[in-house]
C-alpha cells in the first residue's frame, strides 16, 4: 500500500518547496558552525552563505502564504538551528560582511574625527600667529619714536579688527559647521 503525500502537480511543489527551505534552514546551519570552527575559508563560507540566503529570501516569498512565520516553521519542525535563523532571518547578510562592515565604520568614523580635530586646531594656531606678530611689531618700535603711541594705538586697532573679522567670519562659519559634523 502506497501512502501518497499529495493530490496533484500543485501539492507536490508545495512539499518540495517545504523541503528545499528545511533543507536551506539546515545547511546554512552546518555552514555556519564550519566556519565558527574554522573549517572553511572566510571566501567560501561568503560565496556560500550568499546563494544560501538568495535561496532562502526566495523561497520564502513563495511559500509566503503557507509558512507566514518562519521562527515558528523552525519550531514545529524542532530544528534547532538558532545561527542559520539568525543569518537569514535577522543578518540577511553573512557573518563576514555584517563584521567588515562594522569595522569600516568605525575606521571611518575615527578618521573624520581626527581630522576635525587637526582642522580646529589648525585654525586655532593661525589666529595665535597673527596676535603674536603684531604684539612683536609693537614691542620691536624703538622708545624714543614720538608716534609710538600713536603706532600701539593702531596696531591695536588693527589687531581688533583683524579678530573681530577673522573670529565672526572665518571661525564662526567653519567652527559652526566643524562642530556640527563633529
Amino acid at each position: 500500500m502506497d501512502v501518497k503525500l499529495w493530490n496533484d502537480k500543485r501539492d507536490r511543489e508545495m512539499y518540495d518547496d517545504v523541503a528545499e527551505l528545511f533543507a536551506i534552514i539546515t545547511a546554512t546551519e552546518k555552514l555556519e558552525k564550519a566556519f565558527v570552527r574554522d573549517i572553511i575559508s572566510p571566501a567560501d563560507y561568503e560565496t556560500e552563505c550568499q546563494k544560501l540566503i538568495s535561496h532562502f529570501k526566495i523561497l520564502s516569498l513563495i511559500l509566503k502564504d503557507i509558512v507566514p512565520n518562519i521562527k515558528q516553521f523552525h519550531d514545529v519542525y524542532k530544528m534547532n538551528c538558532s545561527a542559520a535563523l539568525n543569518r537569514l532571518v535577522i543578518s540577511g547578510v553573512p557573518a563576514t560582511i555584517e563584521h567588515r562592515a562594522t569595522a569600516t565604520s568605525t575606521s571611518v568614523v575615527s578618521e573624520c574625527v581626527k581630522n576635525f580635530i587637526t582642522r580646529m586646531d589648525s585654525l586655532k594656531l593661525t589666529m595665535t600667529e597673527l596676535s603674536s606678530s603684531l604684539n612683536k611689531l609693537s614691542i620691536l618700535l624703538p622708545a624714543d619714536v614720538e608716534q609710538k603711541i600713536e603706532m600701539r594705538e593702531w596696531l591695536s586697532s588693527l589687531l581688533l579688527i583683524v579678530l573681530v573679522f577673522f573670529v565672526s567670519f572665518f571661525l564662526g562659519i567653519i567652527l559652526k559647521d566643524m562642530r556640527k559634523g563633529y
